[in-house]
């Protein structure tokens, strides 16, 4: 990428040469941006350093260093997976070849290409955590700089979404249940499709709310599906804390955290591990 610098005093000279005894061939204003066109700096006898850029108008010459301040180039864009499986593909689109599947809550960075395919889809070109790079669907990540920072430890995934009050909370639950943060949040986005709701139902199962209470779980926690739908979803943490205790220490990956939800027996287990086989309910369900 090229460098570039900002004018950073009221008025500085472009020469046709390095050095004051180089011609005037312009004057420059403060803030005006220039770019290095790959001469690099020139040191000069006396100890001063002058670089060979091109200005916003195509003019081409020699400035003084110490009147000018290099412009550091943006970060790339980071995203986070907010799908359990996200496919990354060798092309824009479905039809291309698949290069792995990543898991919800896993870092991408942008290269800086994107695309838009024949059904008017948005896609990121994006290097995965493994290194491969490849095409993901714009609406199954999420950009990090959305992300919400939270006072004392850094950016939660999702903290966008949620009150600060929120945020504190599953701070609290990951360090009493010796887990990440961030996996607790983004089990919680999936269970609830990224609303954060405690009222959240799914019309089949009836399960409800944060991490989709099931009836007869909810009866074993000591509530119901119907006063969990009537929380505030802070308050609702508390039963996700009360539900997820059995399991601390146990959740160090954010598979084994929604297996802590999903179906519990699968903790630690491998990931081609068979949750569930056809012609079961749970098949059916999920």
């Amino acid at each position: 990428m090229t460098s570039q610098y900002r004018v950073s005093t009221d008025a500085l000279n472009l020469r046709a040469a390095p050095g004051t005894g180089g011609a005037i061939i312009g004057v420059l204003l403060e803030g005006e941006i220039l770019s290095d066109i790959g001469a690099g700096p020139h040191q000069r006898a006396d100890g001063s350093t002058w670089l060979n850029v091109r200005t916003e108008t195509a003019a081409e010459g020699w400035v003084h260093a110490g009147f000018v301040t290099a412009i550091e180039p943006p970060a790339p864009l980071q995203y986070r997976v907010s799908t359990d499986a996200l496919n990354l593909r060798t092309g824009p689109g479905t039809q291309h070849a698949i290069l792995e599947v990543l898991r919800v809550g896993d870092l991408l960075i942008e290269t800086g290409e994107s695309a838009t395919d024949t059904d008017g889809d948005d896609w990121r070109n994006v290097t995965a955590s493994s290194g491969t790079t490849g095409w993901v669907s714009a609406a199954f990540v999420t950009k990090v700089a959305d992300e919400e920072p939270i006072s004392g430890g850094g950016k939660l995934a999702w903290g966008a979404k949620v009150s600060p009050e929120f945020c504190v909370r599953v701070r609290e639950i990951a360090t009493n249940l010796v887990c990440e943060a961030d996996y607790l949040m983004a089990a919680m986005a999936f269970e609830t499709g990224r609303a954060f709701t405690a009222s959240v139902r799914n019309q089949w199962s009836g399960a409800t709310g944060l991490i989709q209470f099931m009836p007869a779980t909810a009866r074993s926690l000591g509530t119901t599906v119907e006063a969990l739908a009537q929380m505030s979803a802070v308050e609702q943490l508390t039963w996700v804390e009360r539900y997820l205790a059995p399991y601390r220490g146990r959740l160090q990956t954010l598979e084994d955290l929604y297996m802590s939800i999903l179906w519990p027996v699968a903790i630690g287990k491998p990931n081609d591990f068979a949750l569930f086989r056809r012609g079961t309910i749970q098949y059916s369900q999920n």
